[in-house]
């Protein structure tokens, strides 16, 4: 992996120039925000009985107009609600929720995963297995005559879903987590 100096983001670790993925708590990507869970390398899980979308941290800044792909698995067992996703930088930790997101959502008899949380931008009735890697992918495109970042979703390589909603702002990666069984593992981030 190179890592370029100049790419530092407002003291933040420098993003990779090359396509080697970038893992949070390697040594070289650190977890940051930290706030009511536990993480560990490429992992994240609630580690507080709070029932709030405010636990969470960030990781890894990407910059403006640059292409990028999440990658993840989720681990939910009977009773789970959280998102993995990204988050404008613009915006602090605390008071957000991933914009661009996978929601995932086991309680009583619901059990599905969703891009883009509560809008349910697409809709699936099952997660499927705790094998399924889950990707969120920016791609710099023209849209009627301007570079936008397209958001689209992924469900072990397969096409879920494409955002209307548009963003070449600067991004972090930030899970949140609503209640306490809910684990995130796997986690990567590739700056193309």
């Amino acid at each position: 992996m190179n890592i370029s100096i100049s790419n530092i983001i407002n003291g933040r670790v420098p993003t990779s120039t090359g396509p080697a993925p970038l893992v949070p708590g390697d040594g070289v990507t650190l977890w940051q925000n930290i706030f009511q869970v536990g993480v560990g390398l490429g992992e994240i899980w609630r580690n507080t009985s709070a029932v709030n979308w405010a636990n969470k941290a960030t990781f890894q800044g990407v910059n403006a107009n640059q292409d990028c792909v999440l990658k993840f698995k989720s681990l939910n067992p009977t009773y789970a609600i959280g998102m993995m996703g990204f988050t404008q930088r613009s915006l602090t930790p605390s008071q957000s929720v991933p914009s661009w997101n996978w929601y995932f959502h086991s309680h009583a008899n619901e059990k599905f995963a969703a891009a883009e949380g509560y809008t349910r931008l697409a809709y699936s009735l099952s997660f499927g297995s705790i094998a399924d890697v889950w990707e969120i992918r920016r791609t710099m495109q023209l849209v009627l005559g301007v570079m936008e970042g397209v958001f689209t979703y992924y469900r072990n390589g397969s096409l879920y879903a494409t955002s209307s909603t548009y963003y070449s702002g600067e991004i972090d990666v930030s899970p949140s987590m609503y209640h306490l069984d809910i684990k995130f593992v796997d986690i990567s981030l590739q700056v193309l």
